[in-house]
């Protein structure tokens, strides 16, 4: 897995659909950068954000991952107003812009960090199922899995609310599920005694 990005830029972080805008956040020299796309253009806000809103990084990130998108306004030919609401509290963001040639680079840039955060969800997927298939071929086996948070003593709920008695391997042990039961002795019969 490559977390280092090979292009300018920094890592993207968040990630959010404003209608008929993409909003996405880098964080660069410690300071967060919001920028808002649509495909063609790309506006960026100013490079000290958090001090001209008076509030912290956490705060501002509560805002963008957490919050919701009020609003996206035109407010002239190069700037756009980014209406961001959480906990009853409105914040605006004006966002500039970009030059030609700056717009260029940062596309070229989003696109690399989005191929990247593809990737690294795909091989996280690929590693949940292998983990998923080496469980149900671990419970084929008879081996013990211990039981999910979502398992009540044997007893599975389904979608349309009833519930189910999960059975148990034919012949197994119910204290230990991965032994199969022994069989009393029924002694040994050395000859016949009808002489």
């Amino acid at each position: 897995m490559s977390s280092s990005l090979k292009h300018p830029g920094s890592k993207l972080d968040i990630l959010r659909k404003a209608s008929p805008y993409i909003c996405y956040c880098t964080v660069e020299n410690e300071q967060w950068i919001v920028r808002l796309t649509d495909g063609t253009s790309v506006w960026k806000s100013s490079d000290s954000l958090i001090n001209d809103l008076k509030i912290t990084m956490k705060e501002l990130r509560d805002y963008l991952q957490d919050g919701s998108i009020v609003n996206v306004s035109v407010t002239s030919s190069s700037s756009l107003l980014l209406v961001l609401s959480s906990g009853g509290r409105k914040i605006d963001i004006e966002l500039n812009k970009l030059p030609a040639n700056d717009n260029r680079e940062e596309l070229k840039s989003l696109v690399f960090k989005l191929f990247d955060r593809i990737t690294l969800l795909e091989e996280d997927l690929k590693d949940t199922k292998i983990q998923l298939e080496e469980a149900k071929k671990s419970t084929h086996r008879g081996l013990y899995v211990p039981p999910s948070s979502t398992d009540l003593g044997g007893i599975s709920s389904t979608s349309s609310g009833r519930t189910n008695k999960l059975l148990k391997p034919a012949g197994h042990s119910l204290i230990n599920p991965s032994t199969k039961k022994r069989k009393a002795a029924s002694g040994v019969v050395f000859g016949d005694d009808d002489d």
